[in-house]
């Protein structure tokens, strides 16, 4: 029995020992500099070097393996493909830029210098753009988002954090493969192109029973999207309202839905990535006969600019309180101020429009980028205490930007709002606070981030979600908005 004692002890000591070193020597292999050719560029890569399973068998891409950017894992796709996974076909046009993995009818479409993505067929943003990587003067290869191919081709992708690997499953595929092509300058006489290089227009036809009343144009910036809002069921009238050219010009690609709980036709209009990878602006000319886009890189298209930030999205829901989570309240607060605003001849830049997660450096930047006059933050509050309540406006003491000749300041934002906002919604009056806010702080112009209520206030997230709270709550900040320009 003694015996036994030891050898178990010994055993387990010897584990103890060892797990440390192992540990150390695992760290000390992540911490090592690998010298890389990154897009024709030296770098110092001291990251994480991961392999590659696919339905459980590890594949070796020692000399090839994957990398990880800005939290996502590049795979060399063509190297896993194959090695390992013959269902699945690369495609690469060096003479476009164009890479396309296939597998079945699924498909996904890169260009080399573009943030423009085709998965099956859909023209989407994505600002993980291909990396050509050299190592040890293998060649270049093309490194692609791992997730965000296998994903798309029907493949199950786990990243496993633990051991460094990604994990790729095979699952039955769905899809419809879409090949790029080009239509002539007219398309079923609804659409009409001019374009030259990025300066150019569009024409939209509308039905004979549409009014410029009925038609509501909107912007997803971080997404690349236009969204054209036409009140009624008109999916017959745009059916099949789907074109898409070779990332050359301004509109990539058009697609139509139709949306019966809110009985709208939406057009989303897909446009070109700049050189910054931001969307280029266009301005509207809405009649009732048909809508014009007309696009250009200059951001003097409109004399008032606004950007609308509706705080957190997607995997990160901001509090979650009796059933409710705050990114839904903040982006309905979001668009119903944006939709009054808009009405007054103010162009309205939206951060996100739907369920997306939008970094907060990335939100920041927009300001400068597409040369606003102001930000505006929209958030819903919490607090380990259930009675606390009310409604705040924060400012960053270090954003020093003015606008509007000058006269406009973080600090007057944040105190017009605050007033206007506790007349109209009567709350309690938390008052104009200082922070620094990634938004706030990071702006280039001047910027607020508005905690409207608690929401772990169980009376006053019950009134948070009303309607009447609502519609209160953004006419005031719409109303703040226009003072400030009357102001200014």
């Amino acid at each position: 029995m003694k015996k036994s004692v030891l050898i178990l002890f010994s055993v387990l000591l010897s584990v103890f020992v060892l797990l440390p070193s192992e540990n150390a020597e695992a760290a000390k292999k992540d911490e090592e500099l690998i010298n890389l050719i990154i897009d024709g560029e030296n770098t110092v890569y001291d990251g994480t070097v991961a392999g590659f399973i696919f339905n459980d068998k590890k594949i070796n891409i020692k000399k090839t393996p994957t990398y990880i950017f800005d939290d996502t894992a590049y795979i060399n796709i063509k190297k896993v493909i194959k090695k390992a996974i013959p269902d699945a076909k690369y495609f690469y046009n060096k003479s476009i830029g164009r890479i396309k993995i296939t597998r079945g009818d699924c498909s996904i479409i890169f260009y080399t210098d573009n943030m423009i993505v085709y998965k099956n067929g859909k023209a989407t943003y994505n600002r993980n753009i291909p990396k050509c990587i050299e190592q040890d003067g293998n060649g270049g290869n093309y490194y692609l988002p791992g997730r965000l191919v296998f994903e798309t081709l029907g493949y199950s992708y786990v990243w496993d954090d633990e051991n460094k690997v990604s994990k790729v499953t095979e699952t039955a595929a769905t899809g419809k493969a879409y090949e790029l092509y080009k239509y002539g300058i007219v398309l079923d006489n609804k659409v009409t192109r001019d374009i030259d290089n990025y300066h150019g227009e569009l024409n939209i036809k509308l039905p004979d029973s549409v009014t410029s009343e009925d038609v509501v144009i909107s912007d997803n910036i971080y997404k690349n999207e236009i969204y054209i809002s036409i009140k009624g069921d008109h999916k017959k009238f745009f059916d099949n309202l789907s074109f898409n050219d070779d990332c050359e010009n301004c509109v990539v690609q058009i697609r139509e839905e139709y949306h019966p709980e809110d009985d709208i036709t939406l057009l989303k209009i897909i446009t070109q990535t700049d050189s910054e990878g931001l969307c280029l602006l266009h301005k509207d000319l809405i009649s009732d006969e048909n809508i014009k886009l007309i696009f250009d890189r200059a951001g003097d298209l409109y004399d008032k600019i606004v950007i609308l930030d509706a705080g957190h999205g997607a995997n990160d829901p901001g509090t979650q309180n009796f059933g409710i989570d705050e990114k839904d309240c903040n982006l309905i607060i979001t668009k119903l101020i944006g939709r009054i605003i808009e009405k007054s001849g103010i162009k309205v830049f939206y951060t996100r429009y739907d369920d997306t997660l939008i970094a907060l450096r990335d939100r920041a930047y927009l300001g400068g980028r597409l040369d606003a006059d102001m930000f505006v933050s929209i958030h819903h509050n919490a607090n380990n205490s259930p009675e606390k309540n009310g409604t705040s406006v924060y400012y960053s003491l270090l954003n020093y930007n003015a606008t509007l000749e000058n006269t406009l300041t973080s600090r007057i934002m944040a105190e017009t709002m605050q007033n206007d906002l506790i007349e109209k919604i009567q709350t309690n009056d938390m008052k104009v606070l200082t922070t620094d806010f990634t938004v706030t702080k990071y702006n280039n112009v001047p910027s607020v981030l508005v905690e409207l209520s608690f929401l772990s206030n169980p009376e006053e997230c019950y009134r948070s979600i009303t309607d009447e709270f609502r519609n209160a709550a953004s006419e005031s900040i719409a109303g703040s908005i226009l003072k400030l320009y009357n102001q200014g």
